[in-house]
């Protein structure tokens, strides 16, 4: 794992892996928040079908996802079968995720969370047609995606190139850590949402971040705010009817 040198080496032994247990798909994500509503947004890389992706984040499947669920509240692997296991949810999307995930041939799979070297959550996947991982794959992968996970963070740091944010787009990510959305940054700031949007992605490209939680972390490691927003909420509050900070 040391050895590898760009994020692309360190993609290719994890597909490589996924190759040689028989998988078919990788992926590797940071969590996305409970409000996200693209999954494709929070794919640092896969190789799992485009129209698969396009088809799911179509039907906001995100939103109910017990995947992401668990995910958020555990520690431990995820394991999903649409064809032998309850889906846990709304019955109108249960029969659409099983054909999907059929069609596409990734109808079983585990998730191993992890964590990078600065605590932002992750997660790298393992799916396909095969039987669900016994106890002792499952064990070996997850330690794999442990030092895959934090190893990548020191690829993307080192192959990042950085960029200064502009004073009205340090004010945006500010915001973003206090948990205002797009409309409510356009409100505080004065401009329309759609320019907020538009902040938003030129921070992305930036930052090299996948969503707005990747955004306010690469922010907090990097000193581009203070911690909790307490610098923003101080500046901000003369300017905001009482309790819009809370």
């Amino acid at each position: 794992m040391t050895r590898l040198e760009t994020p692309h080496e360190l993609f290719s032994l994890l597909k490589e892996t996924a190759t040689a247990l028989d998988f078919t798909n990788y992926g590797v994500v940071f969590l996305p928040d409970e409000q996200d509503r693209l999954i494709r947004s929070a794919f640092v890389a896969t190789n799992v079908s485009a129209d698969l992706v396009a088809e799911y984040d179509r039907h906001r499947l995100l939103e109910n996802s017990p995947v992401m669920a668990a995910l958020r509240k555990d520690r431990k692997p995820v394991e999903y079968d649409v064809e032998h296991l309850p889906l846990q949810r709304p019955e109108e999307q249960t029969e659409f995720i099983r054909e999907l995930f059929v069609k596409h041939k990734v109808p079983r799979g585990v998730f191993l969370p992890c964590y990078d070297n600065v605590g932002r959550k992750g997660a790298i996947a393992f799916m396909g047609e095969r039987p669900l991982p016994t106890s002792g794959e499952t064990a070996m992968l997850h330690l794999l995606c442990h030092y895959a996970f934090g190893h990548l963070h020191l690829l993307l740091a080192a192959n990042r190139k950085t960029k200064d944010l502009t004073p009205r787009e340090i004010e945006c990510v500010e915001l973003a850590a206090l948990g205002k959305t797009n409309l409510e940054c356009g409100l505080i700031l004065g401009v329309s949402e759609t320019t907020i949007a538009g902040y938003f992605a030129s921070i992305s490209r930036k930052l090299n971040a996948t969503n707005k939680t990747h955004i306010v972390a690469i922010a907090y490691e990097r000193g581009l705010i203070a911690p909790k927003g307490t610098e923003a909420k101080a500046r901000l509050k003369g300017h905001l009817p009482e309790g819009n900070l809370t």
